[in-house]
């Protein structure tokens, strides 16, 4: 209640000791503190990049996800980021600032109202025309919405069907051939003929 408060009193007794800027909140304030202090407790978990605030780590993590949780009501699009999408929305509104308002569009099919174009059209894909673009590359099932692929997608994950010669397996090729990279970076490391053939008989039993 005391934190709400401030938010209408405008009162921050919280300063940075470092610079003098003044917060309403504690956890504000030690958020800002890393910035001085250059500490980045968060680490991303597939390429070792540090983070100071967790959001931005999350937000990182998109990159190699691939997930893009903020969709254009008006076109489907879809981002990463939210401001990414606000700015997007900017083009539905020609060249001003205000977002356009959603019309409401009816399906043919069933006569059922929907907020706009972009519900309408994966409305009508997912319960009336059979449409299934999204397949999965390893066993060819189709699915209507990419959610649903991606559900899929997680009974492959516990299968390791691809292996490497020495004795590793993977759920995706893709994570194989990273892996196989391995092996090829550390031969060309090693320059003599016999150094190389000793390596190649230690990783066949690796």
């Amino acid at each position: 209640m005391t934190s709400h408060l401030r938010i209408h009193t405008g009162e921050k007794p919280y300063t940075c000791s470092h610079c003098g800027k003044t917060y309403s909140q504690s956890s504000n304030m030690k958020r800002h503190l890393k910035t001085h202090t250059g500490e980045k407790p968060f680490l991303c978990s597939y390429c070792g990049k540090k983070f100071s605030q967790f959001g931005n780590m999350k937000t990182h993590l998109m990159i190699h996800t691939g997930e893009k949780p903020f969709t254009c009501s008006h076109c489907g699009k879809k981002f990463a980021r939210k401001s990414k999408m606000k700015l997007h929305l900017r083009t539905h509104a020609g060249n001003g600032y205000t977002r356009v308002k959603n019309k409401p569009s009816k399906c043919d099919f069933c006569e059922k109202e929907l907020t706009d174009k972009y519900s309408l059209t994966r409305h009508i894909k997912n319960l009336h025309t059979g449409e299934k673009p999204f397949f999965c590359s390893h066993c060819g099932k189709r699915f209507t919405r990419n959610v649903h692929l991606k559900q899929h997608l997680n009974v492959h994950a516990a299968e390791k069907p691809f292996s490497c010669p020495c004795g590793e397996k993977f759920s995706w090729k893709s994570d194989l051939k990273s892996h196989l990279e391995v092996h090829t970076h550390v031969l060309k490391l090693v320059t003599t003929p016999a150094s190389r053939a000793t390596m190649l008989v230690h990783l066949s039993t690796c």
